[in-house]
């Protein structure tokens, strides 16, 4: 969830689609990805912002 300022206001996953299983490695994640800056919303609103993570070995950024 990004803030109508553009800064990252809560980040959570999908457990059903996930298949990150290292606790560890879920709250690094979270700590950097609190960090992101987006561009404001229109309206000032909370927004989603979806965003996967493909860490198999030798994926490629789409």
């Amino acid at each position: 969830m990004v803030d109508g300022d553009g800064k990252v206001k809560k980040t959570t996953f999908d457990p059903q689609r996930s298949t990150l299983k290292h606790d560890a490695l879920f709250a690094c994640m979270q700590e950097k990805i609190g960090a992101w800056k987006f561009n404001i919303t229109l309206n000032g609103a909370d927004s989603p912002m979806p965003y996967t993570f493909d860490l198999t070995s030798g994926a490629l950024p789409s």
